[in-house]
C-alpha cells in the first residue's frame, strides 16, 4: 500500500537583478524562531508549481520568476505526516517591498550568497536547497 504524502514546496528566493543575494524569513517563536526559505503546503487539486507561485506571494508579497530545481525531500514532519517537498528557485525584484505573512514570520533579511553557511538555516534541507540553487545560478548566469 502506498503511503499518502503531505505535499509541500520550498522556494529559495534570489535577488534577480544581480543574483548574489538570498532572502531568508524568520519564523515566529511558536514556529521555532529559525531562519528559512519560503515553504508551504500544496493545496488539494493544486500542482506543485502553482503552489510555489502562491506561497511566494503569500509569504513575501513578491512576484517572481519560478524555476523547478531537480531536488526533492521526503521526511516526517512535527505532526508525524509523511512529506514530499519539491524545491524551486524564485528570481524576484529586491526593490519591491516585502510583505510578510504575520501568522508565520516575524522578520526577513537579504544575505550575500558568498556569506551564507549552514548556520544561517534552521533545517538542513534549507541548506541543501541553497547549495543546489547556487549551482543553478552558476549554470544559468
Amino acid at each position: 500500500m502506498e503511503i499518502k504524502r503531505h505535499r509541500k514546496v520550498q522556494i529559495v528566493v534570489i535577488n534577480r537583478e544581480n543574483r548574489d543575494e538570498i532572502l531568508l524569513l524568520q519564523t515566529k517563536k511558536d514556529r521555532g524562531f529559525h531562519w528559512q526559505n519560503v515553504t508551504g503546503s500544496v493545496e488539494d487539486n493544486e500542482e506543485y508549481f502553482d503552489a510555489a507561485i502562491r506561497e511566494l506571494k503569500e509569504e513575501t508579497g513578491l512576484p517572481g520568476e519560478i524555476h523547478e530545481l531537480d531536488l526533492n525531500f521526503e521526511f516526517t514532519d512535527r505532526w508525524h505526516k509523511h512529506v514530499l517537498e519539491k524545491v524551486y528557485v524564485a528570481l524576484v525584484p529586491k526593490s519591491e517591498s516585502i510583505i510578510l505573512c504575520a501568522q508565520e514570520h516575524q522578520d526577513f533579511k537579504w544575505l550575500k550568497i558568498n556569506d551564507i553557511n549552514i548556520d544561517n538555516f534552521g533545517y538542513e534541507s534549507n541548506w541543501l536547497s541553497f547549495l543546489t540553487t547556487r549551482e543553478w545560478i552558476e549554470k544559468n548566469s
